[in-house]
């Protein structure tokens, strides 16, 4: 609790320009299970400076959500980003595999 407020605080210094602390806000909102704060913050977060790390917290909120075709997406639409990122490709196969789709998890395992 105290590393989210910490986090408001550097953000609000920062006059809300600065990626690397909203990510770390989502990523405290997160772990306090407050999903939807954290996925605004990642969203912003990707606005100011697409990073390959915050899709894969974007995923994991939609994953807890119990929203994984959304995660698919995001790993998607990540992955058109950045081809060569294998997280992205093993976070969707992993997605597809728990889904019981395996051709697909297994066209992206390889």
């Amino acid at each position: 609790k105290k590393a989210v407020e910490l986090c408001a605080a550097a953000t609000q210094v920062s006059k809300f320009q600065d990626w690397w602390w909203k990510m770390r806000l989502g990523k405290g909102y997160f772990k306090l299970g407050m999903l939807r704060d954290a996925e605004q913050q990642f969203l912003s977060s990707i606005k100011q400076q697409d990073m390959v790390v915050t899709h894969l917290h974007l995923a994991n909120i939609f994953l807890r959500l119990d929203q994984p075709q959304r995660a698919i997406e995001v790993y998607t639409k990540a992955a058109e980003k950045y081809p060569h990122e294998p997280h992205l490709l093993l976070g969707a196969a992993r997605v597809h595999d728990a889904l019981n789709q395996a051709e697909d998890s297994i066209t992206l395992y390889k």
